[in-house]
């Protein structure tokens, strides 16, 4: 009797994951954890390049001092901060509208 009972509460649960995923209630969790690697690559090679506006950073120091700089950093943190904004709207248009079923253990 217990034996039947769990196998109709584990069909019951499989419908709600089916209809969830159905719904897109649902992510998968291995392109999930893929695309959040691929974008902290992303991000630590754009936060990387940070050193190439070294001239940048240097000019505005010679030619209007503190201030200067504010406004330089200021600029750098926003064309890198677009950047990283381009990238993950293009991870996330890369993913597809909608996943494959996941294979499921009750045929």
């Amino acid at each position: 009797e217990e034996a039947r009972r769990q196998a109709e509460w584990m069909k019951v649960r499989r419908e709600q994951l089916r209809h969830q995923e159905a719904t897109g209630a649902l992510i998968r969790k291995d392109r999930t954890e893929e695309a959040l690697r691929q974008a902290g690559r992303d991000i630590q090679a754009m936060l990387r390049r940070i050193q190439n506006k070294a001239d940048d950073v240097a000019l505005a120091v010679s030619q209007e001092g503190v201030h200067g700089v504010r406004i330089a950093l200021r600029k750098i943190a926003d064309e890198i901060g677009g950047d990283i904004a381009d990238r993950l709207g293009a991870i996330g248009a890369e993913a597809p509208e909608v996943d494959e079923p996941i294979e499921s253990d009750d045929a």
